[in-house]
């Protein structure tokens, strides 16, 4: 058994990221950025109006009110044809280009909005309601950083500076199989002895949330039906994930004859639960990796929070630990279990924001999992945890 540190350091040392590929733009929501978007011009590209108004010479604003004679239009896309002088003013509309000859703007409803000639009525200050050309990024400057989990506003960002595509990494492959004679599927009528499958519903629906392509299945406890699946699935995506037949339990567990040969990693962390986990490749050096979950479905959530969330974040080029653990005041008494293991239990927030938890339910019931919003992280040093006592918290589901 090999400690909860250790076992991470060999997952995140045993992934690299993956290659990237040009996306279209339209595409690209949701994708990691694999290099910087930079500037390569002027944003924005000129001076333009922040507002519907006038603009104006601030010299010709000495004495309010004043009139002015209108003497062009600047629109969107429509830039005025001609610069103003002395006594002179142009309308001008949000987001158009500036005017020569005008060195602020005067907003429409500090006006007569006269068409012809417009009567000003507040005084505004030189450069007021002006967006300067370049205020935004100069050319070179980053716009989007790499590794940026790519949202709407990036593609706009994206699109304003003329390109049409992103190169981004990419997204992992997975596979998800359950394992177990005793596993049938959702809706199907049970025998003695059978229950419904429910960790490849979950598992699937956590890497898929992540933005991973996935493929679910089910197998049966038949060594070499198992290792052939394994086999097949290794050969077309980057990550095989399996729950049940990790324990030692002996012939039943199937997974550990099934992999027999392949360079596993570990089969045991000292942390409860998820426990009894697997780590390795299917196929060799290069190959996909291996990650054996727990059967039990709460512990299969709880490792794939600890390790295979972090994994994916990596193989994805995303930073593997964006959601470290920080700390909350712990509602009522929490209890670890006293031994060498490190204990994460399942909390949520109360009414004043402490952290009670989500009741003592066995990891074969997903019900409190399901409420929580984090592990509360008990440390072999510090198995017990009071009313009002601060507790180190790991965020679920992000």
């Amino acid at each position: 058994m090999i400690s909860y540190d250790d076992a991470l350091r060999r997952v995140l040392d045993g992934v690299e990221t993956l290659p990237a590929t040009e996306v279209a733009l339209a595409m690209a929501d949701g994708g990691v950025l694999a290099g910087a978007v930079r500037a390569t011009a002027l944003v924005p590209p000129f001076d333009a109006s922040a507002m519907d108004g006038y603009a104006v010479r601030g010299a010709d604003l000495q004495d309010l009110p004043c009139r002015l004679r209108v003497v062009t239009v600047s629109s969107a896309g429509h830039p005025a044809p001609r610069s103003i002088g002395p006594g002179e003013a142009a309308r001008i509309l949000t987001g158009a280009m500036a005017v020569q000859g005008a060195d602020c703007v005067v907003r429409v409803e500090d006006t007569d909005g006269g068409p012809e000639v417009v009567e000003i009525r507040r005084p505004v200050d030189v450069g007021a309601n002006i967006r300067r050309a370049g205020e935004g990024a100069r050319p070179g400057d980053v716009l989007i950083a790499s590794g940026v989990v790519l949202n709407p506003a990036h593609l706009g960002i994206a699109a304003g500076t003329g390109v049409d595509s992103l190169r981004c990494v990419t997204a992992p492959r997975v596979a998800v199989v359950a394992t177990g004679d005793e596993l049938v599927g959702p809706g199907a009528q049970l025998r003695p002895g059978q229950i419904h499958e429910s960790n490849g519903i979950v598992v699937s629906r956590l890497a898929a949330r992540m933005g991973c392509t996935v493929t679910s299945s089910r197998s049966a406890d038949d060594v070499d039906a198992l290792r052939s699946t394994l086999g097949d699935l290794a050969a077309s995506n980057d990550v095989v994930i399996t729950t049940g037949g990790v324990s030692m339990g002996g012939e039943y567990d199937s997974m550990r004859a099934a992999v027999a040969g392949e360079p596993v990693e570990f089969w045991k962390v000292a942390i409860a639960p998820a426990k009894p986990l697997a780590f390795g490749r299917l196929g060799g050096e290069g190959g996909a990796a291996l990650f054996g979950l727990p059967g039990n479905p709460v512990a299969a959530v709880v490792a794939f929070e600890l390790f295979v969330r972090p994994a994916l974040r990596k193989l994805h080029g995303i930073s593997p630990h964006s959601t470290p653990t920080r700390s909350g005041i712990a509602a009522g008494a929490l209890a670890g279990r006293g031994d060498d293991r490190i204990c994460f239990l399942r909390v949520r927030r109360d009414d004043r924001g402490h952290w009670v938890s989500t009741g003592p339910g066995g990891t074969h019931l997903l019900g409190g999992i399901a409420e929580a919003e984090a592990l509360a992280v008990l440390r072999p040093g510090r198995p017990d945890v009071g009313p009002g006592d601060e507790v180190e918290l790991l965020p679920l589901w992000v």
